[in-house]
C-alpha cells in the first residue's frame, strides 16, 4: 500500500519513475558526440583542467562554434599560467574565502623572508 505522495517500488526495489535498468544502459552506453571541436584541446595537459573548464565557463555563451572566443591557444605557453594566477588571486581575495585574512599572513611572512634571504629590497624595485 502506498501513501500519497509515495511512489510505488517496481520489481527491482527503484521507484515507478526511475528509469528501467534497460533506459539506463542506453543512456550509459550511449556514444557522446562532441559538439564543439576545440583546437586548443590538449589530451596530455591533465593538469590544467580546472583552467580550461572556468576559462569556458567565462567565454561560452551556448552558441556552439560560432561566435565562441575563447582565446585559448596551445601555441602559447604561458597563457595558462597567466590564467591560473588569475584564478587564483580571484579565489584568494573574494569575501566570501574564510581562509583569506590567514593565507595573507602566510604570504606576507614568505615574501618578508625572501626579500631578507635575497637581499631583495622591495621600496627600491617599487619606486625605482
Amino acid at each position: 500500500m502506498t501513501g500519497k505522495g509515495k511512489k510505488k517500488a517496481r520489481s527491482d526495489g527503484e521507484p515507478s519513475s526511475a528509469p528501467s535498468s534497460s533506459k539506463r544502459r542506453k543512456v550509459t552506453e550511449a556514444e557522446v558526440e562532441r559538439i564543439v571541436k576545440m583546437s586548443w584541446a590538449d589530451s596530455k595537459n591533465t593538469i590544467d583542467t580546472e583552467v580550461y573548464l572556468m576559462r569556458h565557463f567565462e567565454t561560452f555563451m551556448g552558441d556552439g562554434k560560432k561566435g565562441w572566443a575563447c582565446n585559448l591557444s596551445n601555441k602559447r605557453p604561458h597563457q595558462l599560467q597567466r590564467l591560473r594566477v588569475r584564478y587564483c588571486a580571484t579565489i584568494l581575495a573574494w569575501e566570501g574565502n574564510n581562509v583569506k585574512k590567514a593565507i595573507g599572513e602566510k604570504a606576507t611572512y614568505a615574501f618578508t623572508k625572501l626579500c631578507k634571504n635575497s637581499g631583495f629590497n622591495v621600496n627600491s624595485a617599487l619606486l625605482g
